[in-house]
């Protein structure tokens, strides 16, 4: 059994090729690392998802990326790296949101969309109003703002480049808050708004040429 187990890890460290990687890392900052979301949303074996990533050290890049470590201690390049990867992890979280927003406007009326924000309790039962859902909402979207607005070279070069260790964290922390607030409102997949927001980077199939 444990041979098996191992040929068939063997066999998906092949597959690399077969992949379009650069979209699933894209999914694994959005999902801070969570293969079996990032596997649900790209509709992939999350084994697939594993092996890529250990091969790549996607964990090891994701700490960096958004982790504690002050810009100074990075060489430039990975500076530059983890800019990028901050600025499209609060590019996702906020096209999730928006997608999110889209849903709110089906509802026709006042009471359905309080009904909405009240999910019930587990212990009794009964819709209890949750604002806690609709806090942690409005500080993912105005943390993703925050950033997208700081990455653009509207003032001095100086504080365009200003990505403090405190929005990195930030970050990382409004993505988990607002998965957790999506996942708790009836009808709604945070993994399955997440996804939508990943398709405008699929890789378009390249024609042959004739």
């Amino acid at each position: 059994m444990f041979s098996d187990s191992a040929s068939n890890r063997n066999s998906l460290s092949l597959s690399k090729e077969d992949q379009d990687v650069s979209r699933m890392f894209l999914a694994y900052l959005a999902f801070l690392g969570n293969a079996t979301k990032v596997g649900i949303a790209l509709g992939l074996r999350p084994e697939v998802v594993e092996v890529i990533a250990s091969k790549e050290n996607w964990q090891a890049k994701l700490k960096t990326y958004i982790g504690l470590r002050h810009e100074e201690a990075l060489p430039q390049l990975d500076n530059e790296l983890r800019k990028t990867a901050t600025y499209i992890m609060a590019c996702q979280l906020r096209d999730i949101i928006k997608s999110l927003l889209d849903y709110m406007h089906k509802f026709t009326d006042d009471e359905s969309l309080v009904g909405w924000f009240s999910p019930r309790d587990p212990r009794t039962g009964a819709p209890k109003f949750d604002a806690r859902i609709l806090l942690d909402l409005c500080r993912a979207f105005q943390v993703a703002t925050r950033i997208l607005l700081r990455a653009e070279p509207k003032e001095s070069d100086q504080a365009a480049e200003e990505f403090k260790e405190k929005e990195r964290v930030t970050i990382s922390d409004a993505l988990e808050r607002a998965m957790e607030a999506m996942d708790r409102l009836p009808g709604v997949d945070s993994v399955a708004l997440a996804g939508e927001s990943l398709a405008k980077w699929e890789t378009p199939t390249e024609e042959k040429e004739v």
